[in-house]
């Protein structure tokens, strides 16, 4: 079977999230699982949480602002770590699997073995231009996007009008990825990820209050 990744927007689906990479090499010590909540009592139950994915309507208003922000940032200088790994998205649709693979590139180094864990490696060293080809030559993320079509992870057509994005700490800074931006977006020094992560999230939740269909996942590791 052949499968493009723009074929297969990826649902939100923790339990063949989990399937998908556990079978791909990942310890089972690490697993997604979904957030209820961004308020503080819910945030502190969370265990051990290395990185946070949020899925959100792509609306107009979100859009608007994406591009209000990036006009701001091309006037920064940010400084952002050699450590971050950041895969930029050149296809349509793929940017759950973009999340998915931040979430464990930045975070699950000595967790993963096997091709999944190979092929982070191999990226971590690469440019983010690098690792566009890297994606488009590597066989990796084609059997990831076909696993999780398999186990029925993908979304209908006429249901793909949301995009994620994922929040890591790297060198104690909190970065926001988003593949269909040209970098990743340094947040600032952090002493506290989860809480940090969920203060740009509700500002994510305040640009268009009339939309309420969010969702929240974590990359937790269990001890």
């Amino acid at each position: 079977m052949t499968v493009s990744p723009k074929d297969i927007p990826l649902e939100a689906n923790v339990e063949v999230w989990n399937k998908i990479i556990h079978e791909a090499g990942v310890s089972k010590q690490w697993r997604y699982t979904d957030i209820h909540g961004v308020d503080s009592d819910r945030l502190s139950k969370i265990p051990a949480s290395t990185a946070l994915i949020l899925l959100f309507p792509s609306t107009d208003k979100y859009n608007e602002h994406i591009h209000a922000e990036e006009t701001r940032l091309a006037k920064l200088e940010q400084s952002i770590s050699p450590n971050v790994v950041f895969f930029k998205q050149t296809v349509q649709q793929a940017c759950g699997m973009i999340a998915l693979l931040h979430s464990l590139a930045n975070t699950t180094t000595d967790a993963a073995t096997g091709p999944l864990f190979d092929f982070m490696e191999k990226s971590r060293l690469m440019s983010p231009d690098e690792r566009v080809e890297w994606l488009k030559e590597s066989n990796e993320l084609k059997l990831l996007h076909e696993a999780a079509v398999e186990n029925g992870a993908a979304l209908e057509e006429g249901h793909t009008d949301f995009h994620y994005v994922c929040f890591v700490e790297v060198d104690d800074h909190l970065y926001e990825l988003d593949g269909r931006r040209p970098l990743p977006v340094n947040h600032g020094k952090t002493t506290d990820f989860v809480q940090g992560s969920a203060k740009v999230i509700k500002q994510y939740l305040d640009i268009d209050p009339d939309q309420h269909d969010f969702s929240v996942i974590a990359l937790v590791e269990s001890k």
